[in-house]
């Protein structure tokens, strides 16, 4: 499911594998616009393949003679890397048609030729261009503007890792990075580091988290031109909210538990919101989203979330017949 201007891309899968959730060949697309309400079925040719994560919209606008109604849905093949060009797919909702271009990076435009940018969420900035920003939280984010002729990409680097990731076991790059577009324009980009504690500490912690973020133009190109906004340590935090869980039994405090999921918010208010948890593979517990003041190194409000929402990454294999 992917969300932007009012829309939503539902996929509906017809088959009893999970599996086949990575393979849009395995479901048909629909497009529900909240402003009818209505609901679209998209003619979908066996040829596009495109990543689900990859999808954004585009209002059309009421520009030369355009339905306000009308949109785009924009969508790119696979990964993209030097050498290695993608598709872009565009869904036109005025004349019900796709249409495919290539993408290709030039080679300077990665620090790392050897890089591959594999799409994590699509942010829409709009525009008369249609720029549509793929953000890839290992690595970069790239542009493009999908309305043109001949789109053409734009790369901005990313911070690399504050501390070592090993990728193939931290698959999941959201659980310690997020990337927002603000109101004021500005890309913001968060990062979560981890510290255990050493052997003997007296602190009755296992250790503590650190969060930074920074921001950088939609038109920059180097790591370096990313600037530092506000940095937070755990320690930092003068009062820590009480919580309860079972009546009767030790409570757990905020220093305790695993903590991570960090999610911008859209204002330019200087807010985080992180997820909670006893343990970070276990749901069958509470957990808790914390609304976080990064600027003034407070926790603003703690809320309960039951164990039935917290979203987990699903084992591809789960539900396979033996």
């Amino acid at each position: 499911m992917e969300t932007g201007g009012g829309l939503v891309l539902l996929r509906v899968v017809f088959c009893d594998h999970l599996c086949a959730m990575n393979f849009p060949r395995y479901g048909e697309y629909l497009v529900y616009d909240a402003g009818g309400p209505s609901l679209e079925h998209l003619p979908c040719p066996t040829d596009v393949m495109f990543s689900d994560d990859s999808v954004a919209f585009l209002r059309k606008g009421t520009h030369d003679g355009a339905n306000h109604d009308d949109y785009v849905l924009a969508a790119h093949s696979g990964g993209i890397g030097y050498g290695d060009p993608a598709k872009l797919y565009l869904y036109h909702s005025d004349t019900k048609t796709w249409t495919t271009k290539q993408l290709v990076l030039k080679l300077q435009q990665f620090s790392d030729p050897n890089t591959y940018h594999s799409t994590c969420k699509a942010i829409t900035i709009g525009g008369d261009r249609g720029i549509v920003a793929w953000v890839d939280l290992w690595h970069n984010i790239i542009l493009c503007n999908v309305l043109a002729e001949r789109p053409k990409l734009h790369c901005l680097e990313l911070l690399g890792a504050t501390v070592s990731v090993d990728e193939s076991s931290h698959r999941d790059p959201s659980c310690i990075r997020d990337i927002a577009l603000l109101d004021d324009g500005l890309f913001r980009f968060v990062e979560m580091q981890f510290h255990v504690a050493q052997p003997g500490s007296s602190s009755g912690t296992s250790g503590y988290w650190e969060a930074k973020v920074w921001s950088a133009k939609p038109g920059s190109s180097s790591a370096k031109d990313w600037h530092a906004d506000y940095e937070l340590r755990f320690s930092d935090i003068p009062e820590l909210p009480i919580l309860r869980v079972d009546p009767g039994k030790a409570q757990p405090t905020l220093s305790t538990l695993h903590t991570g999921m960090p999610n911008l918010s859209l204002q330019e208010d200087g807010i985080v919101y992180f997820l909670s948890k006893v343990y970070h593979c276990n749901n069958d517990h509470v957990a808790w989203a914390l609304v976080v003041d990064m600027r003034n190194k407070k926790i603003q409000k703690v809320g309960v979330v039951a164990y039935s929402t917290v979203p987990r990454r699903r084992d591809p294999h789960e539900g396979e017949k033996k």
